[in-house]
């Protein structure tokens, strides 16, 4: 009795997807440590399984505290403008390039990467700080914790994404919904061929055509950034001041990901509907006389958001690089405009963080939306697979 409750819990779809997420986050996180190991960038000069020498780290953790404290001061003297954001980052990092001259520790990166184990013990470290959400401190934020700098930004991220991916999902389909439905052909005519011209522009792209005409030319909305930085009166809070000045902010980088992604989904769900409509139901449905509006919403769009919905969860991953190249663009500060400073700063924790949290948004993504698509279409449960 209990042998098959034990097989049929570990047979059962939602214990194998489970099974399967994990799977997908160990294997990223192999690639991601192994990878830059494999040609040939080991910043530990181990072995796979022979130890390494040990390395003064921390003297490239002065090295960027000095050239952190160079950059903002010469920013700083360009403009003759100096913000509380960027005071207090001068004074974090004098305080800390103070104590580690005076009293230079030179393992404390090594201790917590273990650089002078062999590479096969520096691996099982590594997946264990992942599973505990730890992989020290960043040197571009030092002394920060990484997962704590990733936190700040996902949440711009997840909120310039979510916001702009359902509203031209919907949209899309919609138009595209009504482009298949229609009988009139001046509404095709015209709403096909912008909707084709937007849908070619990568988000990148269309974010820079949007900022020369909408930010530098007619100055309707910033050029850059998350919130007006040089106003000292707006400070990160839940106050309507600061509210009003992100939304400010976001408009270009969302109407990007609205103009490109729409045309998308309107292209999809035209060719979707146009097929319902061959069905016997929708045939039945006119010759008896129901509202048109009715059989549209009820029966057109409703069966035709399957597809769209099995459509985008192929096209997460393509959604989720082109929100992280559109952040660099306008220097918003999610996950993408990090990853770009993380670069720089040649900060292989923070650049590896951002690396499994990209992952770790993708995977959930996908696995949340697997549970869900046989709640909507009930075909699936019927199959067996559910």
């Amino acid at each position: 009795m209990y042998v098959d409750l034990v097989k049929k819990f570990f047979n059962h779809r939602i214990t194998l997807r489970i099974f399967l997420l994990f799977f997908t986050l160990w294997f990223g996180a192999s690639v991601l440590f192994w990878g830059p190991r494999l040609v040939g960038d080991n910043i530990s000069h181990a072995g796979i399984f022979t130890p390494g020498p040990n390395i003064q780290i921390i003297n490239d953790v002065i090295l960027q505290l000095e050239t952190g404290i160079t950059e903002l001061r010469s920013e700083t003297s360009k403009d003759g403008v100096i913000t509380p954001f960027e005071s207090e980052q001068i004074m974090v990092r004098e305080k800390w390039l103070e104590k580690y001259k005076s009293e230079i520790k030179s393992d404390a990166f090594e201790q917590h990467f273990q650089f002078s184990e062999p590479q096969i013990f520096q691996y099982w470290h590594y997946i264990s700080s992942l599973a505990r959400f730890d992989l020290g401190k960043s040197q571009r934020f030092f002394p920060t914790p990484v997962f704590s700098v990733i936190r700040n930004s996902l949440i711009w991220t997840l909120m310039l994404m979510t916001f702009s991916t359902v509203i031209a999902f919907l949209l899309g389909s919609i138009i595209g919904g009504i482009m298949g439905w229609t009988r009139q052909f001046s509404f095709r005519k015209w709403a096909f061929l912008p909707i084709v011209f937007t849908s070619a522009i990568p988000y990148y792209l269309l974010g820079w055509m949007l900022i020369w005409f909408f930010a530098f030319k007619w100055g309707l909305f910033p050029l850059q950034g998350g919130w007006n930085r040089y106003d000292g009166s707006i400070q990160p809070s839940w106050n309507i001041q600061f509210v009003f000045s992100v939304l400010h902010h976001g408009v270009l980088p969302a109407m990007s990901i609205i103009l490109a992604s729409a045309g998308f989904w309107a292209i999809n769900m035209r060719g979707t509907i146009v097929n319902v409509l061959e069905n016997d139901y929708i045939m039945f449905g006119i010759s008896k006389g129901l509202n048109r509006n009715r059989l549209f919403f009820n029966y057109g769009i409703r069966n035709s958001l399957l597809p769209q919905l099995t459509g985008l969860a192929g096209s997460v991953g393509s959604i989720v690089s082109g929100v992280l190249l559109l952040e660099i663009v306008f220097t918003y500060p999610g996950l993408g405009f990090l990853m770009r400073q993380a670069l720089t700063a040649k900060d292989y924790s923070l650049v590896m963080g951002i690396g499994f949290t990209i992952l770790v948004l993708v995977a959930v993504f996908l696995f949340i939306l697997d549970l869900v698509l046989p709640l909507i279409d009930q075909r699936l449960k019927k199959s067996g697979n559910w």
